[in-house]
């Protein structure tokens, strides 16, 4: 069947198989903080502002001893969503991940196995069927450098990443391969409309600029140039964000404009965030919600 898909829709199919999962636990990912000290748990709730304010559990991870994350919660408005349990083998890559839903049932199972070349292979199954399977390559500071991705009905979604000499991602390039991938145009009346353009091999861009003073301008381009995205943030959120534009199929927010630091820790953690978003009257960046974490270390 083919699949009518414009922008972040392409994006989001794409990545459908991937959506809400830490793929690249184990390896350097620009998505992923690194927290100083030794952490055991962590946990972040979100204060939503507004007349009322309203505080309601985010995420909680927790960690082994030799740092390696052993489990993860997610919640949605507050309640438990997905619990991820973390394996590894002897060499401590991790070997497998089983998500149980909040009645302790497994809705996802994945493996993972080293290749020769240093690649790793997952297999992504759900109900006793294979959904996926992804070959993710590394660079020699492990940072994941392509990931390619074979889902149900031969659609491959490929993703290919840039880095600069600081490990700070200046580039991701999405693109998906198959007969059954179209795309939709822009209308001379700016109306967006199916396109009988097959839209395998096209790419969508996503860009970080670094300008300074701790700023980070993220931007998404559709395969045709145009952009479809601009946001600003922190130099260290920039990689976030381009996680959750990459990464979440249905975040429990759009991306915020910018963020703001509010506490750290003895440790040098932040433990108080505030999420701004640019009002588009004003053209002034408002704070939305607050995201409060609680770390324990060992």
């Amino acid at each position: 069947m083919a699949r009518d898909c414009v922008g972040f829709c392409l994006i989001a199919f794409a990545v459908a198989a991937l959506h809400g999962q830490p793929m690249f636990e184990g390896a350097s990912w620009f998505g992923d903080e690194k927290l100083k000290g030794r952490p055991r748990m962590v946990s972040v709730e979100r204060e939503k502002l507004g007349d009322k304010p309203l505080l309601l559990p985010e995420e909680q991870s927790e960690y082994r001893e030799d740092g390696k994350l052993s489990s993860h919660k997610r919640f949605v408005d507050g309640k438990l969503v997905a619990n991820e349990i973390f394996e590894y083998d002897a060499e401590g890559h991790r070997s497998a991940i089983t998500t149980r839903d909040a009645e302790n049932k497994v809705i996802r199972m994945q493996s993972f196995r080293r290749l020769p070349d240093q690649s790793e292979e997952e297999i992504e199954a759900a109900g006793g069927k294979q959904l996926s399977r992804t070959i993710r390559r590394f660079d020699a500071d492990q940072h994941v450098i392509e990931l390619k991705s074979i889902e149900t009905g031969d659609v491959s979604t490929i993703m290919q990443f840039d880095y600069d000499d600081r490990g700070r991602p200046l580039e991701a390039r999405v693109r998906m391969e198959g007969e059954n991938v179209f795309a939709s145009e822009r209308a001379p009346n700016g109306v967006r409309r199916a396109s009988s353009t097959p839209a395998s091999g096209q790419t969508i861009r996503i860009v970080i600029i670094y300008p300074g003073d701790n700023q980070a301008n993220v931007t998404v381009y559709d395969f045709t140039g145009e952009i479809l995205l601009q946001l600003e943030t922190t130099e260290d959120g920039a990689g976030n964000q381009m996680s959750q534009i990459l990464f979440e199929q249905a975040p429990q927010g759009k991306p915020a404009n910018s963020t703001r630091i509010e506490h750290t820790d003895a440790q040098g953690n932040w433990t108080l965030k505030t999420l701004l978003e640019r009002n588009p009257r004003t053209q002034v960046d408002e704070p939305v919600s607050r995201l409060h974490r609680s770390i324990v270390y060992y």
